[in-house]
């Protein structure tokens, strides 16, 4: 019988599994993705807001493949990476290779764990695709700040907490419960019905888009921040919140993606990168741009 494995390794297993076709998240059209290209989309966003910072020296916190390392030296940063997966460190140090770049600016490393991180400081760090995943965001948060330059910003990706005020699924249930109402406060008799209550409205499952994975994303602890505590959070580790940045589109209710794939995209790829007060509710990502104190 297997041993189980622990959350983390778990989440590292996933990622290992994701490998081998991780890289076409940036190099395949939006049309042509598996599913909506929330990762080429923020890459952008990401390059831009550095392009208003004028940072030097780059660290990509969860380089997975490589494909946005590669597109950091490309714009001129001194830029190296590192990831908890060793088969997206293994394909990054090969895309560095392929592309005429050193691999040692590739490692493995846990933003969670000190020591197996880069001696630092840079002017930016660029964490997408891990904070969700974290056991230990108060270890988390002490290294991003030791990290980074003391003029330096951080650009941290978040899954949106509050798009669960509007996806109507499952997703919904706990955060009524546990952010909205703190129901576990309330007398027994109404913090029963109220749980039965939350369970008939809101169990729509979340549905799957791509294809049949031997871990889904679902399987793996992947949680979400609400941006409107975020700024409370960050100042008990040093760090302060200077913007939130929305992305990935719902142009409709999550369930009715698969079963309307092409016109989903478009309408939702349409809304992308506009000023507009409903991404707060209707995106279901977020980058958070950070200073230190």
């Amino acid at each position: 019988m297997a041993h189980p494995k622990s959350p983390k390794e778990t989440i590292v297993a996933y990622y290992d599994q994701e490998a081998a076709a991780y890289s076409e998240l940036y190099t395949r059209g939006a049309n042509d993705q598996e599913f909506y290209p929330a990762n080429a989309i923020r890459l952008e966003m990401i390059i831009d807001l550095l392009r208003l910072r004028g940072a030097r020296e780059l660290l990509d916190v969860g380089c997975g493949s490589g494909q946005p390392l590669l597109r950091f030296l490309r714009e001129g940063y001194d830029a190296r990476g590192f990831d908890f997966s060793p088969r997206m460190v293994e394909n990054a140090q090969a895309a560095m290779r392929a592309a005429g770049q050193s691999d040692e600016r590739v490692s493995l490393g846990d933003i969670e764990r000190r020591e197996t991180l880069p001696a630092g400081p840079f002017d930016a760090v660029v964490a997408t695709g891990v904070f969700p995943h974290n056991l230990n965001d108060s270890a988390a948060y002490a290294n991003v700040r030791e990290l980074l330059a003391p003029k330096g910003a951080a650009f941290i990706e978040y899954r949106n907490a509050l798009m669960s005020l509007f996806s109507l699924n499952r997703y919904c249930a706990p955060f009524f419960w546990e952010e909205l109402l703190c129901a576990e406060e309330l007398p027994e008799g109404l913090r029963e019905d109220t749980r039965r209550f939350l369970a008939s409205k809101f169990d729509t499952p979340v549905e799957g888009v791509g294809k049949r994975r031997d871990i889904e994303y679902s399987d793996i602890l992947a949680r979400f921040h609400n941006p409107l505590t975020l700024g409370r959070d960050l100042s008990g580790h040093g760090l302060r919140l200077i913007n939130v940045h929305y992305y990935h589109w719902h142009a409709a209710p999550p369930h009715l993606e698969k079963a309307h794939k092409d016109v989903f995209r478009r309408l939702s790829l349409a809304h992308e990168r506009k000023e507009d007060w409903r991404a707060m509710f209707l995106c279901s990502a977020y980058v958070a741009e950070i200073e230190r104190f």
